[in-house]
């Protein structure tokens, strides 16, 4: 398991620089580079786990681009960047073959608590993981997830 001192670590950040964070109410968090290799991250997540994801997004993120200078964004929208980095967060948190390992089959309500607690990850990233990884069955409709248009065309 990755714990936070690590993480931060990773980005040139220290754990009292993130608990002290204090965002304010915003739709997205975003590294603004400063200098070669050394960001200026400005958070918009309070929850520790969800700070602790949000980090993990910006260091895949960080990876993803490749080109030093670029800004790092994290946010809400559905863009393959950001499905990126959530997918990246998630496998980087709480890797799966770890995760199975922790479970031992046992796929519960329980289980997957114990699992999110144990990686610092929410309950939520378990539940993907599991899915993503043909472990659970989707809770959502097959049709349900796929890319539609939000209107119907007139044609």
């Amino acid at each position: 398991m990755l714990d936070n001192a690590k993480l931060c670590e990773l980005l040139g950040l220290s754990v009292s620089e993130v608990e002290h964070w204090s965002p304010a109410k915003r739709n997205a968090a975003i590294a603004v580079p400063e200098s070669e290799n050394h960001y200026k991250f400005i958070p918009r997540k309070k929850h520790p786990i969800a700070k602790r994801f949000e980090l993990a997004r910006f260091l895949g993120d960080y990876l993803l681009t490749e080109q030093p200078g670029q800004w790092l964004a994290s946010t809400d929208l559905s863009t393959s960047r950001q499905k990126y980095q959530r997918a990246f967060a998630a496998e980087f948190l709480c890797p799966i073959a770890t995760l199975r390992e922790f479970l031992q089959e046992d796929y519960s309500e329980t289980a997957i608590e114990d699992a999110a607690e144990y990686f610092q990850v929410s309950s939520t990233t378990v539940e993907s993981m599991l899915v993503n990884n043909g472990l659970l069955s989707s809770p959502l409709p097959v049709d349900y997830t796929e890319s539609r248009l939000p209107y119907r065309l007139g044609i």
